[in-house]
């Protein structure tokens, strides 16, 4: 994701959420890791995030957690 949002011209990291609407979908393979993830989230994204969890059959069997970004200007 770094390399994907430089190459846009944005710093090291997501966006800035003061200038941008950020929601994430959060993909869950087992409904139980739920709990262990919304605490994962919540220490490592704003509270202005919009957040989305899922349970869903994740196509790569390695992944148990896929997030997908929807990033737009204010």
């Amino acid at each position: 994701m770094k390399l994907v949002f430089e190459r846009m011209g944005f710093n090291p990291g997501l966006p800035d959420p003061i200038l941008y609407d950020r929601t994430f979908t959060i993909y869950l393979r087992h409904p139980s890791d739920l709990p262990v993830v919304q605490q994962m989230v919540k220490k490592n994204f704003p509270a202005a995030d919009r957040l989305i969890y899922l349970h869903s059959d994740i196509c790569r069997s390695e992944l148990d957690i896929e997030i997908e970004a929807i990033i737009t200007e204010k």
